[in-house]
């Protein structure tokens, strides 16, 4: 949470006072109570600027895309581009500066941000790495193994436009109608086969301990028809209690 520090700074040359407070991690844990903080911070009336920093996992692609005092704008952009192109923002860094003008006195709010891309849903979403950064990062004790665990997932917005793309021609597809017996028969039994397991969840208390269900191996017809009964039955229970699957797919031999 953010606690103002018992410290203050008076700028030599008047007498404009420097409030600071200390840094907000912000984790997947902490975010959504931390962005409202930010907002805050943000909508203060006495707000007067922000400032951003980024920490990424490289800085230059190669050898064409290195910083030169003689290059014009869009020369600049298309090295910038290229670069946030290939690699991945690991921190964000954003501090708000609030001004008094009674008190004469300005707070500095900074929050920090641990970022990972999000690997949720099937995203195969891939990034560059520049060894030169990360040792960078690793001097200045860098915490890898937090920004992988707790990091905010984020995706870019063309990888989140074409999910709500595939999401849409998901919705936009007919059902799957069983048309012989096998097919009906093969509903019959998943159906059997979730609720009896179900059951027995729900007799250990749901405890989370409790063995997973293993479905055996079938085409892709059969995988799909699988999804769709999960998703459109309600295995005796009510809308609102529902249950969701997470479905793990491994290959015969049992590596994923």
């Amino acid at each position: 949470q953010i606690a103002p520090r018992r410290r203050v700074q008076c700028d030599p040359r008047g007498d404009v006072a420097w409030h600071f407070s200390v840094i907000m991690d912000v984790t997947r844990e902490t975010f959504e109570a931390s962005l409202e903080a930010l907002d805050a911070a943000i909508v203060d009336p006495h707000f007067a600027f922000w400032s951003f920093d980024l920490e990424f996992t490289g800085i230059s692609a190669d050898r064409s895309t290195k910083f030169d005092q003689f290059d014009t704008l869009p020369e600049r952009w298309r090295k910038v581009h290229a670069c946030v192109s290939q690699f991945t923002v690991l921190q964000f860094g954003v501090c708000c500066f609030a001004f008094d003008p009674r008190s004469r006195r300005w707070t500095v709010r900074p929050f920090n941000f641990w970022l990972f891309p999000d690997a949720s849903r099937g995203s195969t979403e891939t990034f560059s790495c520049q060894a030169s950064s990360l040792g960078f990062l690793s001097s200045c004790d860098f915490d890898f193994n937090k920004c992988v665990s707790h990091g905010v997932p984020f995706t870019s917005p063309s990888a989140a436009r074409a999910a709500e793309e595939r999401r849409a021609r998901d919705e936009q597809r007919p059902p799957i109608v069983p048309s012989n017996e096998r097919d009906v028969e093969f509903v019959r039994q998943l159906k059997e086969n979730v609720g009896l397991w179900l059951k027995k969840r729900k007799q250990k208390n749901d405890d989370a301990s409790y063995d997973a269900l293993t479905l055996a191996p079938v085409n892709g017809f059969l995988r799909a028809l699988t999804y769709q009964t999960l998703e459109t039955t309600d295995f005796g229970v009510p809308h609102s209690d529902k249950p969701g699957f997470i479905a793990s797919t491994v290959r015969e031999n049992g590596d994923p």
